[in-house]
C-alpha cells in the first residue's frame, strides 16, 4: 500500500523517498529482531521458573502457552534452542509425574494385598 502511494517521478524527490524507505525497512528489521530477542528471553525465564518448581500447574500452563504451535521450521531459528529446552523440561516433568503415579499405585496395591 505504501509503495502505491509513492510518486514514480525521477530526481531528487524520488531519491529522498528511496532513502526514507530504506530507513523504514531497516527500522522494521531492528524492531522484529528486538521482538524475537524478547520472546527468547521470555521463554528462557518461563523454562527456568518451571524447572525450579515443575509441580506448579500455573508455571507449566504459562510455559506451554508460550511455546510456538508450529513445526520447528515455521518459527524463528533463535527460538529453536530454548523451545527444545522447554520441551525437554516438560518431558522430564511428565516422566516424574508418571513415576510418582506408578509408585502410588504400587503402594495402594501393596496395602490392599497386605490387608488392613
Amino acid at each position: 500500500a505504501l509503495r502505491g502511494a509513492l510518486p514514480t517521478g525521477k530526481g531528487r524527490l524520488q531519491e529522498r523517498l528511496r532513502h526514507v524507505m530504506k530507513g523504514v525497512r531497516e527500522a522494521l528489521g531492528r524492531a522484529e529482531q528486538q521482538q524475537r530477542a524478547a520472546r527468547v528471553t521470555q521463554l528462557e525465564r518461563l523454562v527456568a521458573a518451571f524447572e525450579a518448581d515443575p509441580t506448579d500447574a500455573q508455571k507449566e500452563a504459562a510455559l506451554r502457552g508460550a511455546l510456538p504451535t508450529q513445526s520447528a521450521g515455521s518459527y524463528p531459528a533463535e527460538l529453536r534452542p530454548v523451545v527444545r529446552l522447554a520441551r525437554e523440561a516438560l518431558g522430564r516433568a511428565e516422566q516424574q509425574q508418571r513415576a510418582a503415579r506408578v509408585t502410588q499405585l504400587e503402594r495402594l496395591g501393596g496395602a490392599l494385598v497386605g490387608g488392613p
